[in-house]
């Protein structure tokens, strides 16, 4: 049987198989970085989608105290939030800069980028927890209040 040399003294066949599996490890890798990259988008679109829902049962849990200020139904707010340390976090600005927070933040002041960002990528904030945060503005018994929540996402990423 005949075997083709190159100049090298290498084979033809030896040389192809190098390059193919060289293409397939190039292949591998990017392949690889793309799944990657779509879970992390996936997941944190499905954390945020959440966060949009907790901002809401926040929202559906105001109402009017008996000197028109509004008050939070504990009884109405998801149970994770309760918990100290639980990773979940929540902070209700009502006007005149009263604050309703959960217990995870009693002892800290958050940043003001935190808080005035409508939607913000993960970054390390409390005892090295990565935080995707969500805000928004309503209009609640014809007063202005905003409702801030963050999960930690550290476990996920």
């Amino acid at each position: 049987m005949f075997q083709f040399r190159s100049s090298e003294g290498k084979s033809i066949e030896s040389a192809l198989r190098f390059r193919l599996l060289l293409s397939l490890l190039i292949v591998l890798v990017i392949t690889l970085l793309l799944i990657s990259t779509l879970s992390q988008n996936l997941t944190r679109n499905y954390v945020l989608s959440r966060l949009e829902h907790d901002a809401e049962s926040f929202i559906a849990a105001l109402e009017l105290g008996p000197d028109d200020t509004l008050i939070l139904n504990e009884g109405r707010i998801p149970d994770i939030y309760r918990r100290a340390f639980s990773g979940h976090y929540y902070q209700i600005t009502l006007p005149e800069e009263n604050r309703i927070r959960s217990r995870s933040l009693w002892d800290i002041e958050l940043p003001d980028q935190l808080l005035t960002e409508a939607v913000l990528a993960p970054d390390q904030l409390i005892d090295e927890q990565l935080l995707l945060t969500y805000r928004t503005e309503v209009k609640r018994h014809n007063q202005l209040i905003s409702v801030w929540v963050a999960e930690d996402i550290h476990p996920l990423a």
